[in-house]
Formats: structure tokens, C-alpha cells, sequence
């Protein structure tokens, strides 16, 4: 067989192996790349010398990174959105989810914002009792528990495909992974084949 006919090695289709690899380190950018090798079926022994492999592959390489720039896109959450979400939660006015008189307006009448942050609502009535074991109400109690808007900020902003707000670490773990975005990606494969450390 003439070897102009073969594809070129980063044309050809990925054997189970190598996608399995690849589903590892996009299911979960915290795991080694030696970790997600012995995942994909590779003996302990050498899965740093396999994913070093694999990742100097272009097409198992390009796998990676077209995957999580979808996953990225599909999400639309980015460090723009980040700021947004911020800014419209720190300016909610309380005011807008109450009657003059001070008590809650219907849920449905809130704005989406307030909707948004809302992670309990509890109604207790109040009764008081008219005899002969009959009881009718008087009022009610609403409460309401919001979320904690800086940490549900914080945690999204520092999730590894949004990378808002990216921290300088340094590991001394051999297989520690900070972040997973396609350039990140792109940088730690580098910094993985350089250095010799999966």
C-alpha cells in the first residue's frame, strides 16, 4: 500500500483508548493526565508515560480542546457574566420585593434577580383559637432565605472553565491542575511534555 493513501497521523479517527483519555481529563480538570490515562485503560505503571504520549498527539490534543471550548460556549458563562451577575445582585433593592406596608409581594411579582437568589421561602400561618376547639387565622409569617451571593459568585468565578477570577498557585503535587480552559489546556500540555510530569 502506497503511504500517500494513509492519513496523516493527526487525521486519523481516535482508537477507544485515546477517546476514553480524552473523556477523562474534559469529565474532570483536577485529575492528572496520568489518572485519567490509567482511567482510559492504561496500566498504572506507565499511564504517565501514556498520557505524555497522548497528549503529544495533535488529534487527541485537538479533542480536548475543541470539547471544552464547546462546553464553554454552550454555558455562556464567562468572567463577563461574572461581573454582570455581580453587579445586578449588589444593586437589588430589597424594595423591590416588598408592599409599603413592609411584607412580601408575590414571588411572581419579584425581579428576576430577587427570583434568582431565593434559595428558601417558608409561610407560617398564625392562628388563634375562637373556642370549642375551632381555630381560625390571623396571619402569617413569610420567611425567606436568599443565597450567599459572594460565594455562589466566588465559586462559579473560580470554576475552571470560567477562570474569573484566575489565582497565581504554585504546586509542588506533581499532578495538580489549576485550570482547564483551551488556552490553559494548551499551556499545561506544554508544560507537561517539558517538564516530564503527568
Amino acid at each position: 500500500m502506497n503511504d500517500e493513501n494513509l492519513p496523516a497521523e493527526d487525521e486519523k479517527p481516535l482508537s477507544v483508548r485515546e477517546a476514553t483519555f480524552a473523556a477523562m481529563v474534559i469529565e474532570d480538570p483536577m485529575r492528572s493526565y496520568a489518572e485519567s490515562a490509567r482511567l482510559a485503560g492504561y496500566a498504572p505503571a506507565s499511564s504517565a508515560q501514556a498520557a505524555r504520549r497522548l497528549l503529544n498527539l495533535p488529534r487527541v490534543a485537538k479533542v480536548i480542546e475543541e470539547a471544552i471550548g464547546d462546553v464553554i460556549d454552550r454555558a455562556q458563562i464567562n468572567s463577563e457574566w461574572i461581573l454582570l451577575q455581580a453587579a445586578e445582585m449588589f444593586t437589588a433593592d430589597i424594595a423591590d420585593i416588598l408592599t409599603p406596608e413592609g411584607s412580601f409581594k408575590p414571588i411572581h411579582e419579584w425581579p428576576m434577580i430577587w427570583r434568582q437568589m431565593l434559595s428558601s421561602f417558608d409561610v407560617q400561618e398564625i392562628e388563634e383559637s375562637i373556642g370549642h376547639g375551632m381555630k381560625v387565622k390571623v396571619g402569617e409569617v413569610k420567611k425567606a432565605r436568599f443565597i450567599d451571593k459572594l460565594k455562589a459568585l466566588e465559586m462559579i468565578g473560580k470554576h475552571v472553565a470560567v477562570g474569573a477570577f484566575k489565582e497565581t498557585v504554585e504546586h509542588n503535587h506533581r499532578h495538580a491542575h489549576v485550570h482547564l480552559d483551551a488556552e490553559g489546556f494548551r499551556e499545561a500540555r506544554a508544560r507537561v511534555i517539558a517538564a516530564d510530569d503527568c
